[in-house]
């Protein structure tokens, strides 16, 4: 935990409960090359990365997401292999290659805001 300079006053530091947390797992494929590609797209990581990614399934592909962006993801690879959401607390045993997300669109628009 940090230290926080407080001149003197009490100031608690409490955790943001985010609520459960998600993972995507891959459980197998079928066509590999198929695969790899579709992660190459979604995912920010080179086409190497990808087909290394596949040949060593199960493992979880990407962690910390909230259930709809991960269902989302699922929903975007889901002809391509078995994908599947698992809460992050369930998916600790497995490989863990977590791959980037590709930044497509800014969850939250910053709104203008006029200066007098």
């Amino acid at each position: 935990m940090r230290k926080i300079k407080t001149k003197g006053l009490k100031i608690k530091v409490r955790n943001v409960d985010r609520g459960p947390r998600y993972a995507i797992v891959l459980n197998s494929t079928l066509d590999k090359s198929s695969t790899a590609q579709a992660l190459a797209e979604i995912f920010d990581c080179n086409e190497a990365l990808a087909e290394d990614v596949v040949k060593k399934t199960p493992l979880v592909i990407c962690r910390d997401l909230d259930q709809s962006v991960a269902s989302n993801y699922v929903k975007r690879l889901k002809g391509k292999g078995n994908f599947q959401v698992w809460l992050e607390s369930a998916a600790g045993k497995l490989r863990q290659m977590n791959l980037k997300q590709k930044n497509e669109d800014p969850a939250i628009p910053t709104p203008h805001i006029r200066k007098h």
